[in-house]
């Protein structure tokens, strides 16, 4: 498994026989997620679905079709290249799919890719991808869980990437049939994709993680980039969830935020933005009282 060099993306990886879906934290919300947002619709929810063969200079759409060949006692939702997709009678058995146990209700994504080795060869060498497109470049945490059906067949790559950068390479014998997940940290993401490059099962999960510091359900970034949300000092939070008062941001408003509002009186807060604490584009009396009327301790 490599993890190449992405700005201001770590990972931690952990053995799993299930997706290890971690508690949402406080001020965070889930943005993306691929088992319960996959529909029939192009770019619903911000998801659309590509494969790539031989050939082509880029990546080319899949349409919604029909899984013929379907197990029974499961729900699809069956995006590939060709309006019907499986084996031995379809033209394709490359796909992306959402399927959920109607006993159960669980629900897994698996991709599939066609070559010269699958039960369909005539469609030729075609590789699915998964993509999510952010309303907004945002600050993520990514959870992607892994797992092969079964192992022995070759490579099996696949390709996780942050803004078309790989932020993870990895095969099957890094998921095994037991299956692993990896938490990835970005920002800002804007656009993330997975190419699987094999004609064989792999079941995946992905959650998307971004800040709501006021939890109403809405993204930090979003509201911030719509106007909704001022963020002043432009440090990817809304001011409004902030201590405005706390100009050198410690937990408590002292000598050192007074001393920084009068540096900088009569500017737009030049080094010290926050001083400009109602975010007027002056450092007045207006800020000055801010910070005397919140001496102390922050709420």
């Amino acid at each position: 498994m490599k993890f190449p060099k992405v700005a201001a993306v770590g990972a931690v990886v952990a053995a799993s026989s299930a997706f290890a879906e971690t508690k949402v934290p406080p001020g965070w919300m889930v943005v993306a997620d691929s088992s319960t947002q996959i529909t029939h619709v192009p770019g619903e929810n911000g998801w659309s679905y590509w494969f790539q063969t031989d050939g082509e200079s880029g990546p080319q759409p899949m349409q919604p079709s029909v899984f013929v060949d379907a197990p029974a006692g499961f729900e699809h939702v069956t995006w590939a290249p060709s309006p019907v997709m499986g084996c031995p009678s379809a033209i394709t058995v490359c796909h992306v799919l959402s399927q959920r146990n109607l006993k159960t209700g669980s629900t897994i994504n698996v991709m599939h890719g066609n070559s010269s080795t699958c039960c369909t060869p005539n469609s030729g060498r075609q590789d699915p991808i998964l993509r999510w497109d952010a309303p907004v470049p945002m600050r993520v945490r990514i959870e992607f869980f892994g797992q092969y059906a079964a192992v022995g067949g070759g490579d099996q790559p696949l390709t996780l990437s942050v803004n078309s950068t790989p932020a993870l390479i990895a095969n099957e014998q890094d998921f095994g049939t037991a299956g692993a997940t990896i938490m990835l940290e970005a920002e800002p993401l804007a656009a993330l994709t997975l190419l699987h490059e094999r004609c064989s099962p792999f079941s995946f999960k992905l959650r998307v993680l971004t800040p709501d510091c006021n939890s109403n359900g809405i993204p930090d970034a979003v509201e911030i980039a719509s106007g909704s949300a001022i963020d002043h000092d432009v440090d990817g939070v809304p001011d409004s969830c902030q201590c405005s008062a706390d100009v050198i941001p410690n937990g408590v408003v002292d000598g050192a935020d007074l001393a920084a509002v009068l540096t900088v009186w009569g500017t737009n807060g030049g080094v010290y933005p926050r001083a400009d604490t109602n975010g007027d584009g002056l450092v007045d009396g207006a800020d000055l009282a801010t910070v005397l009327g919140s001496w102390g301790g922050c709420p």
